[in-house]
Order: structure tokens, then sequence, then C-alpha cells
């Protein structure tokens, strides 16, 4: 057999349908079961730490589970294999594996029908982390739950990343020497699910894109760029650090900096380049320098380094060995 996913975080597998209620219940929410045709073999693997609860859920039969509200958290189901139809009191949605989910709301109760073959990655992330993540990335505090759509498309770019990065995350806690025991990193790939789940519901997209991310998370973003200018950075990288897509991290620094990533990035670059050649070190080398802070053509760089400093290298790095 093929390994699962978050094998090695194995709870119960079980053909006795009341000890697979006990631990759907007890890992994800009370609900009721039934069976269509007797068929039961309950496969749970789930992790578990203050942020969330990543799990893979598997029933093997015809199984339909009836939820009251979630109360104190949200639920997103990405279904993986099969399908699952699920029944809200405003709304119903069909998931197929690997191309959409559902979302599981703390004030309406839900209805979901799993097909025998059915598999799914669920998420549980209690209100108070989401919704404080929402007041983060919107600079607004929700006065209730938020409403998220009950069907999500994972085929749209959000989507996508959203089911990659969840999938990253169950590969990485599933690993031996993966983040189930490197606390600060886990946080950080945690929190940027987070931000991936709101976007791929279109909570963050629209604001992100129309009025720019917080001043905080610009600022997160610069700080990043500052201590890591000497390396390769691509726009997706400074976007995964802002929990933003490309196209609203630009129009974020655009807003708050009236700039881009990249012209700020090649800024900060030719500062360290001008202080380096400004050191009087006898041993610098301008082509070493220039390299080293990702200038790799000499005759661009120098174009742009005059632009900005009124002079050429060569020229800053005579004056300043003359001092």
């Amino acid at each position: 057999m093929l390994n699962l996913p978050l094998d090695r975080h194995e709870i119960v597998h079980t053909a006795d349908a009341d000890v697979a209620h006990d631990w759907i219940a007890r890992t994800y929410l009370e609900h009721r079961l039934s069976l269509a045709d007797g068929r039961l073999g309950l496969r749970l693997h789930a992790w578990t730490d203050e942020v969330l609860t990543l799990g893979y859920v598997a029933y093997g039969g015809e199984a339909t589970l009836t939820m009251p509200p979630t109360c104190d958290t949200y639920h997103i189901n990405l279904t993986l294999r099969g399908g699952t139809k699920g029944d809200r009191r405003d709304a119903t949605a069909q998931t197929w594996a690997g191309e959409s989910g559902l979302v599981l709301l703390p004030n309406l109760p839900t209805t979901v029908a799993w097909s025998a073959d059915a598999a799914q990655l669920i998420l549980k992330v209690p209100r108070t982390i989401l919704e404080g993540r929402y007041a983060e990335l919107t600079g607004e505090s929700p006065d209730g739950p938020l409403q998220l759509p009950f069907a999500l498309d994972l085929g749209t770019p959000e989507g996508q990343g959203l089911r990659r990065s969840v999938e990253f995350l169950a590969d990485e806690l599933n690993r031996p020497a993966g983040l189930a025991a490197a606390d600060l990193a886990r946080r950080r790939l945690e929190d940027f699910v987070l931000c991936q789940v709101l976007a791929a519901a279109g909570v963050t997209r629209t604001i992100a894109g129309a009025a720019g991310m917080p001043r905080r998370r610009v600022a997160e973003v610069v700080d990043y760029m500052r201590a890591h200018a000497h390396e390769h950075l691509r726009p997706e990288d400074l976007a995964r650090v802002a929990c933003m897509s490309v196209r609203a991290l630009q129009a974020s620094f655009r807003h708050e900096l009236g700039t881009t990533p990249s012209r700020l990035l090649r800024e900060i670059r030719l500062e360290r380049v001008h202080t380096a050649l400004s050191s009087g070190n006898p041993d610098v080398s301008i082509g070493a320098v220039a390299l080293r802070w990702g200038f790799a053509h000499l005759g661009r760089f120098s174009a742009q380094y005059r632009s900005r400093f009124g002079e050429l290298p060569n020229q800053t790095l005579a004056r300043a060995r003359r001092a």
C-alpha cells in the first residue's frame, strides 16, 4: 500500500461505528454518523497543536455526517480522493478530488455525505486564530464569524496555493526530521497556511488588492529583504513572507511605499555596494562586491549605481582610498 498522508500520526483504523464516531468527535466535532450499507473502514491520522489540527480522514464506505455549528472553530475539508456532497441551510456543494473543498462555519449546521472511496485532508482552526489572522491582514476586526464560502474552488491560483500548502504541511509533519518537533519553523508554515485559507476563500484577496496590506506586513517584508538581500529573492519568496499573492504584494508596496518590491530590493543592494566601496578597504573588488549583492551584469550595474549616487563605482572606490 502507498503511504497515506500523516500515517506516522495514526489515531485509529476501525470498522466499529461507535469507535469511529467517538474518535472523529474527539478530534473534530460531535456529529451523527450514518452508514449507507454498514460498511466502514475509518482511517484517522491527525496532528494537533495550539494553532490547528490537520488530519487525514477516509471512511472506507458510504457515510453521512450530520453536524451542528462548529461554534469555536472553522473546518476546511480538502477532498483528496472520491467525492462528497455538502448541504447547509443556505447552500449545497459537491467536492471532487483535487478540485474542490468545503468550509464548515461556527454558526451553521452542515451535513456531508461521503462516497465510499472519499478521503480528505481536514483542517480545524480555532476562531480566535483565524479571525485574528484576518484582522492582521485586513486591519479590520470581524464582528462575527467570517462568512467564508461553503465551497472552495481548488482550481484557482489561490485554491491551488491552499492545497499545495496543506499537502506540504502534512508531508513535513509526517517526515521523521520534519516540522513536528521544529516549533518556530512549523509556526511560520502554519501561519502561511492560514493566509492561504483566507486567500482561497476570497476574504483577503479583494481587500489586499484594492487597499494594500497593513503597513506592518509591508514592514515585515522590507525587514526580510534587508536581512536576505544577498540571496536570490524571487517575487514568490517575498509574497510568501507576506502571506499574499505576488500581485497583492506589488499593489501593497505601491500603496504604502510608492515603489515595487524589485525596485526597493535593488536600492537596498546598491546601498550595500556603496557601503563596501566607501570603506576604503584595499582588498575590495568592484566586480566581487557587485556579484555578492546580485548584480551579474556589470555594465547595467554601473549605470544603476551612477543614477543612484551620481558617480561610477570606481570613482567611489578611488575617493575612499584617497581619504
